[in-house]
């Protein structure tokens, strides 16, 4: 069955206006891929970035028309802790498309997915020591929905006398099984978040990972499948 592309839905629908695309397959299929961010159980708020960059510096995935800006331009984070290293977990959001991540993580996505992630490496110091750290993002972004499985709308805001496309979701995102052969980590181009591979959050699991929740990009709202 022949399927449009995202970009060819966008080139279909005239500026101003708004058009939605119906899936034509109904099953979804095997969910393979979760969405993740910081477990805020392990009350991440006690992480600080202290030389955070401003708005238009900070790291982000990039859109079609506005580039990536990668962690390699960060300064070299600075980047305090308030309570004792035991009590530091393995991922952390940062208000950016950055994350931090502990050695131990960046060293387990390395093993299952070598060159995934780009990344800067600096200390994270809680009250008690300093603890080896990474700033990342995923390295792969790819276009990887299912747009056979996946209702997508094409809208246009105005912004400053002119529009602002957007690529909205409303029913939740099926990515194709087949393009991601192989992968364990990667941001989509139209659907930005850092999605692991089932298999990654298992070992994740079995070494002992924390600071990890889950969710399923194929459900409109947010459902939660695992938490570490």
């Amino acid at each position: 069955m022949s399927k449009l592309t995202i970009r060819e839905m966008i080139e279909q629908v005239p500026e101003g206006q708004a058009q939605t695309f119906e899936r034509s397959i109904a099953d979804p299929g095997e969910e393979r891929y979760l969405t993740v961010s910081q477990n805020w159980d392990y009350f991440p708020e006690r992480m600080e970035w202290l030389n955070h960059p401003s708005r238009t510096e900070e790291p982000w995935f990039g859109t079609r028309h506005k580039p990536r800006i990668s962690v390699s331009t960060l300064a070299r984070p600075n980047v305090r802790f308030k309570g004792p290293s035991e009590q530091v977990v393995d991922l952390y959001s940062t208000g950016s498309h950055a994350f931090f991540i502990s050695d131990k993580l960046f060293r387990l996505i390395e093993e299952m997915d070598p060159g995934s992630l780009e990344h800067i490496g600096f200390e994270l110091r809680a009250k008690d020591g300093v603890l080896p750290f990474h700033a990342v993002m995923p390295s792969r972004v790819l276009e990887a929905i299912d747009t056979r499985r996946t209702t997508v709308r094409i809208e246009f805001d105005s912004l400053g006398g002119g529009y602002f496309r957007k690529v909205r979701f409303p029913e939740g995102i099926v990515f194709d099984n087949d393009l991601l052969q192989g992968v364990s980590s990667f941001t989509d181009l139209d659907a930005h978040a850092w999605y692991w591979s089932k298999d990654l959050i298992a070992e994740a699991k079995s070494q002992g990972i924390r600071g990890v929740a889950a969710h399923s990009p194929a459900s409109p709202k947010r459902r939660e499948v695992e938490r570490l």
